[in-house]
């Protein structure tokens, strides 16, 4: 079986070239300070992502760290909503926003992204997948056990755990149905 599939007007398949996903990560709550994208240097940081070959600008405003400082729902809507708006049609790359909230993806796809990219496999907001449905858009699921969001923060349950490659399969096809 040969996979061939467009997403956003990227070809991705057998028969394509790699994409490169650029991540630009506006949470300065991440336990990686390099990693955080001021937003002065937002569009350079994007058009240097592009130049070195990224098709795909994935933009995150919390921090997944199960050790960060909580931040509120408000707070990633304002680190994100600007994004949005100063990337869509200056940058030649599909957008894709992270969040786990249906109304800050349904504002950013409205605002320009072209992706939703739920960490939680859409697990965290019941309206989601609504939000996708409507907007006809990819949807990048995460396959995750014991992982749980409030607007408030993030809470993680770590308990040491191996998990198969078809068990991964079954919960990514869970989410997806």
């Amino acid at each position: 079986m040969v996979v061939d599939v467009d997403i956003c007007g990227l070809n991705v398949g057998d028969n394509h070239p790699v994409r490169l996903m650029g991540v630009l990560n506006l949470s300065h709550e991440s336990f990686y300070k390099g990693s955080v994208v001021r937003e002065d240097s937002l569009i350079d940081a994007a058009s240097a992502m592009v130049e070195e070959g990224a098709t795909v600008l994935d933009i995150g405003g919390r921090s997944t760290w199960p050790l960060a400082e909580p931040i509120s729902k408000e707070i990633e809507r304002e680190r994100l909503l600007p994004a949005i708006d100063a990337l869509a049609g200056n940058v030649d790359a599909v957008l894709s926003v992270d969040t786990v909230f249906a109304d800050i993806a349904d504002q950013c796809l409205d605002r320009g992204a072209d992706i939703v990219n739920d960490v939680s496999g859409l697990m965290t907001d019941e309206n989601m997948v609504d939000v996708v449905a409507n907007h006809e858009c990819p949807a990048v699921v995460m396959a995750s056990r014991n992982y749980r969001v409030t607007c408030l923060g993030w809470m993680q349950l770590w308990i040491p755990w191996r998990q198969s490659l078809s068990c991964v399969k079954g919960r990514v096809l869970i989410r997806i149905d």
